[in-house]
């Protein structure tokens, strides 16, 4: 008897985390109809592109309609074609993390008439009548260009119903705290179970896209009352890419801060980071890889009144790595291991409740050391 309850927790745990998962692709429908009007059944419609790993297909079923589920997010090219019609091509056509993109009916001319081939060009609905979900999705050619933090996370706050918190929790989204979100990587929620912030660091260069859903979302995401931020990492393609990225900033480059009489008191600060990252086939249009490392330092003086001056030091190790295998045509394997280790000297309170004393004869109470993910 102990045996088949063990089995069945086993099935329980493992049907809990596939229904928290979350998405990490889009989807993409459709109907294809002829110039009457009328659907056309075993139309083959093929899906390629850069962002793609080989590439996707289907067919219509008897009303013309068909499905294509669990595509890479990304800019791919439709190509729509049947043995009695001329191909139709739909070029630029962006699959959202966690949508479904709809490209309504699409006409085939008949070869027996005399036409060329044709290229539709068109804007997305401002409401996207396929879900009930508010928010929105971000991709970095928005967040690469703008002054924001190193950290994704503060990506968020670039939405109309996000706001920065000023009390130390994260983003608030949709006047619900920090502590209400819900943070996915790569399908894998890494929430801390702790602190309920979001648990894992990464540089928005890593990042290929975040959608945020502020409200209208599932009810598997019982534990969220705030919003829900999910990310996906870079993959490979057939084709090697990498970049190489830096940044730098310092006391030297800012304007002396005007702070009152409660305001911490602050000296130097440096802050820097440099990393690199690579992708390609390991196997054409099978097997393709992502790496990508970045090292971060934090220093910054902070002074003591009548004991002089201590140095809060961050050192953070960031990588994220990524294997994806086509299976079959229809089934991607998804790899992903990503991480953030970090040491600091820190420079703060470390008695419990808060509670400070009346006066210090040297600053040792206010130094430790911390490792893991430091959290300011």
């Amino acid at each position: 008897m102990r045996y088949y309850q063990l089995a069945g927790l086993v099935i329980l745990i493992l049907i809990w985390q596939t229904l928290c998962a979350q998405d990490i692709t889009g989807n993409l429908i459709g109907r294809v109809t002829d110039h009457e009007g009328r659907a056309l059944q075993d139309v083959e419609i093929i899906v390629e592109g850069r962002d793609i790993q080989g590439t996707r297909g289907t067919v219509s079923d008897e009303q013309g309609n068909f499905r294509l589920l669990a595509l890479p997010v990304g800019v791919v090219a439709v190509e729509v074609s049947h043995v009695a019609y001329h191909i139709r091509s739909i070029p630029d056509t962006k699959i959202a993390l966690g949508k479904t993109v709809s490209l309504g009916d699409i006409q085939l001319v008949p070869l027996s008439i005399e036409a060329s081939e044709v290229t539709v060009i068109g804007e997305k609905n401002t409401i996207d009548p396929n879900t009930t979900t508010i928010g929105a999705n971000i991709t970095p050619d928005l967040f690469e260009t703008l002054p924001i933090e190193r950290d994704y996370l503060s990506i968020t706050s670039l939405l109309p119903q996000a706001n920065t918190s000023y009390l130390g929790d994260d983003v608030n989204i949709s006047g619900a705290t920090g502590q209400e979100n819900a943070y996915f990587i790569d399908g894998m929620n890494t929430t801390d179970p702790y602190r309920a912030i979001g648990g894992s660091r990464l540089p928005y260069n890593f990042v290929k896209e975040i959608e945020v859903k502020s409200g209208g979302y599932e009810a598997e995401f019982g534990r969220a009352t705030g919003g829900i931020v999910n990310v996906i990492t870079y993959s490979g393609g057939n084709e090697f890419h990498g970049k190489a990225f830096g940044f730098f900033t310092g006391s030297g480059l800012s304007s002396n801060a005007s702070r009152g009489i409660v305001d911490v008191r602050t000296g130097d600060f440096t802050r820097y980071d440099a990393g690199i990252s690579l992708g390609g086939p390991v196997i054409i249009d099978k097997l393709w890889f992502y790496l990508a490392y970045n090292n971060q330092l934090q220093e910054e003086d902070i002074e003591f009144e009548g004991l002089g001056t201590e140095t809060d030091k961050t050192i953070a190790n960031i990588f994220a790595a990524k294997l994806t295998w086509q299976a079959t045509p229809k089934t991607n394997i998804l790899f992903s291991v990503f991480g953030d280790p970090s040491n600091q000297d820190r420079i703060g309170s470390n008695f419990p409740g808060g509670t400070m004393p009346a006066a210090l004869a040297n600053p040792d109470p206010f130094l430790g050391k911390w490792g893991g993910c430091p959290r300011k």
